[in-house]
């Protein structure tokens, strides 16, 4: 076969790279292919790309980092809504997701205290950097419990993209009840 003994050519598993005379070159139509190799190398803009986890003369993808932008939140539980954000930075190849999930430690509870979610899907396109939001809901009460905390954290990114810091995020909800 036209390639290389398994090594490391970068990304988190061996691979095996291609020869320039390997006929596994250009032979996937693009409507077919994947953005990156599984080294998170860039497949060539092209009509074809290579078959298989190595793309033959590919550049590493420059995916940035994510992270949350404060890594502090405060709403009064009578508030409607909460806006957290978290932004990509330092890259715009390729398309890319973070995972953010409600971590649940501190004292609020879900349900209770503000609107129930597990996780929420953050994307951004190729040539996409800055600021996403997610909504949180605080649930207001009659009852006086002093100030409620829960965490939120970045728990994976996709595609490249590096998890910065802070990729854990504190929220208070803010007792109003007198």
């Amino acid at each position: 076969p036209q390639v290389e003994a398994l090594a490391d050519n970068g990304g988190a598993f061996r691979s095996m790279a291609l020869r320039n005379t390997s006929p596994a070159i250009g032979q996937i139509p693009e409507t077919l292919c994947l953005d990156t190799d599984q080294r998170f190398h860039y497949r060539k803009d092209d009509e074809f790309c290579d078959a298989g986890a190595y793309e033959f003369g590919a550049s590493l993808i420059q995916a940035g980092e994510t992270s949350f932008v404060q890594a502090e939140y405060q709403i009064g539980e009578s508030a409607t809504e909460l806006t957290i954000e978290v932004q990509r930075t330092g890259g715009s190849q390729g398309k890319v997701e973070a995972t953010l999930l409600d971590m649940e430690y501190g004292s609020a509870t879900p349900v209770t205290d503000y609107y129930e979610f597990k996780q929420e899907k953050l994307v951004w396109h190729d040539n996409e950097t800055g600021v996403k939001t997610f909504t949180l809901q605080p649930r207001g009460d009659v009852t006086e419990e002093g100030d409620e905390t829960t965490s939120l954290s970045l728990v994976s990114a996709l595609n490249g993209l590096a998890l910065g810091s802070p990729s854990t995020a504190k929220v208070t909800i803010v007792d109003d009840d007198v």
